[in-house]
């Protein structure tokens, strides 16, 4: 089996890809590939917080249309993967509904 890259610098079989045998019904898989896009930082300057989360956001949202992305379970789990751990934690609180005793600021 042979290795082929592509003009995005993706590597490959050269075996095609796909299976004769393959069910045209079933849903089709998305090939994407893991770089290029860096983890958000919440940290840092919290005034600058909201502007550098757009920029990230707007990023991410053309890599994901550029790779044809269009399932929503699909893209929830990219952003968070991309997004990094830090942002994981957020979103997983927030999704649990975090008591809200640990945000009290008196």
């Amino acid at each position: 089996m042979s290795t082929s890259q592509n003009q995005n610098g993706e590597t490959g079989s050269g075996s095609g890809g796909g299976s004769a045998n393959a069910n045209p019904a079933a849903t089709p898989l998305i090939a994407v590939h893991l770089g290029g896009i860096r983890p958000f930082d919440p940290k840092g300057d919290p005034h600058s917080i909201s502007p550098r989360w757009k920029k990230w956001k707007r990023t991410f949202e053309l890599y994901i249309l550029g790779k044809g992305v269009v399932a929503d379970e699909q893209k929830t789990a990219l952003l968070l993967f991309h997004a990094g751990p830090e942002v994981q934690e957020v979103y997983d609180m927030i999704r649990n509904g975090a008591d809200t005793e640990d945000f009290k600021t008196d």
